[in-house]
């Protein structure tokens, strides 16, 4: 029998904290698992809604909830016939069709709503947008496409155009609502040199350096008249 959103949501929750899930971590869990459902295009969900599990502590008493199996995600229509005669050449023109069709159904516990209410769905109950770093996301995305294309499997071109649309995908208004690009700070140092005076009443007068390349800590002699001390980090 179809039941609401809400009470598919509730039975859930209810069902978890029956198995010692605590009631927020539950909650998080069917959000953030809904919200990734959609964003992969993941349509094994609902039709198979033991894809998870709950993974006990003894010791405190607690149930931990774990997600798997995404293999039917990222739909995308190919056969034999369309792998011998495609041409990667066309791939451009035909990347707006199959990112689409990537992420066009899901199988979410929300998936009976529409979009615009999906993200409401979400928002409403604490959902916060996945961090993602985009650019080395991509990379990878590079990397294994390099590692199939040279390798002796088959499907290179249904790979090489999954990847494309994939990544064409996560750039739709519709993905951005699931996703916050993470953008990881470089590491970075500052060379700080501290020169003191031996006249015992002149205050330490603070040099800052430019910003440096990562080193070693470094003490350097004492100089006539001055003691210095160097540390880069």
């Amino acid at each position: 029998m179809d039941v609401s959103t809400q009470d598919r949501f509730d039975h859930f929750i209810k069902y978890f904290t029956q198995h010692n899930v605590p009631y927020e971590n539950a909650k998080e869990f069917l959000i953030k698992q809904a919200a990734f459902d959609i964003l992969t295009g993941n349509i094994d969900r609902l039709g198979n809604p033991s894809n998870f599990i709950i993974a006990y502590d003894n010791k405190n008493e607690t149930g931990r909830l774990v997600n798997f199996d995404y293999g039917r995600s990222l739909q995308m229509t190919w056969t034999d016939t369309t792998e011998e005669k495609y041409d990667l050449e066309w791939l451009e023109d035909d990347l707006d069709d199959f990112s689409n069709e990537l992420t066009s159904n899901n199988d979410s516990i929300i998936s009976s709503l529409s979009k615009k209410d999906s993200i409401q769905f979400l928002k409403d109950n604490g959902f916060e947008p996945f961090q993602i770093d985009m650019k080395s996301l991509k990379e990878d995305l590079d990397k294994l496409n390099q590692i199939i294309q040279n390798s002796d499997v088959p499907f290179k071109k249904f790979a090489s155009s999954k990847i494309e649309s994939f990544k064409k995908s996560l750039e739709s208004d519709y993905s951005k609502e699931f996703y916050k690009e993470y953008n990881p700070q470089k590491q970075t140092s500052i060379n700080f040199s501290i020169e003191i005076e031996d006249d015992k009443d002149s205050s330490p007068k603070p040099v800052f350096n430019k910003v440096v390349e990562p080193k070693p800590i470094q003490f350097d002699k004492p100089k006539s008249k001055t003691n210095q001390l160097e540390m880069e980090f």
